[in-house]
């Protein structure tokens, strides 16, 4: 399917040789977390057009494990207009219910980029979707570092499996997941991305490690979208 959607944009470019796609980034963040801990109902983020014409933002919300429930935070501007080489803001809004007071929700901000109709004939316009991570955090007694130190791996032999186990009440973002066997070799393919839940545990299957997984090698994603490496041993094993 990604191939016959890539060469049909290939065979568009071809026909039409002037490509119009503006460029939309939030600024300064490659995640947003809307911290509520002194009763703030509201947080500001900044959208940068860094094109060289007029783009046209549709802005929306909307849950991070898909359900479809209604969604408790509000889009000041769900259209936003910017001039070229500029920026402008919105502001999201928490209604004050409707989100549980003990742990993280997980939501994903939407910026649709639509670019105006192009000076040039015959030109090529491709509305881009940007998606970035959203956490509602409230006032919550433990740090994020402290949810990344509480993070357990236990091994489960009859399931041939590992299980990740978070009781933080914070979403754990891990990518590049490695497995390795207790020569420190690496086994297995890795997992480029997972998100753990406040509260949950997820189980890994050991993917074809022909000796059991002694330590998991992965990163952590920070508030700041910054990737800090982890080794975690894997923990006695759960029959």
């Amino acid at each position: 399917m990604i191939k016959v959607l890539i060469n049909t944009m290939f065979a568009l470019v071809l026909l039409n040789p002037v490509l119009a796609v503006a460029d939309l980034s939030l600024v300064g963040k490659s995640r947003i977390v809307f911290e509520n801990e002194g009763g703030g109902s509201r947080v500001r983020l900044d959208i940068s057009n860094q094109h060289a014409r007029l783009s046209l933002a549709s802005i929306s919300v909307e849950w991070g494990d898909q359900r479809q429930e209604d969604i408790p935070l509000a889009v000041s501007s769900p259209l936003l207009t910017i001039p070229a080489e500029q920026q402008k803001s919105i502001e999201l809004f928490y209604q004050g219910q409707g989100l549980p007071e003990d742990r993280e929700s997980y939501f994903l901000l939407n910026i649709l980029d639509v670019p105006t109709v192009p000076q040039q004939e015959n030109a090529l316009q491709i509305a881009l979707r940007h998606r970035y991570k959203l956490f509602y955090r409230p006032k919550l007694e433990m740090t994020p570092d402290q949810a990344v130190y509480l993070l357990a791996w236990q091994r489960i032999p009859a399931q041939d499996s590992i299980e990740a186990d978070n009781p933080s009440p914070y979403y754990l973002t891990i990518t590049n997941l490695i497995r390795r066997d207790p020569q420190g070799r690496r086994c297995g393919n890795s997992i480029a991305h997972m998100v753990l839940a406040p509260f949950s545990k997820k189980t890994l299957a050991s993917d074809n490690c022909f000796e059991p997984v002694k330590e998991l090698q992965y990163n952590i994603v920070t508030d700041s979208g910054r990737e800090v490496e982890q080794h975690s041993q894997v923990q006695s094993e759960i029959e």
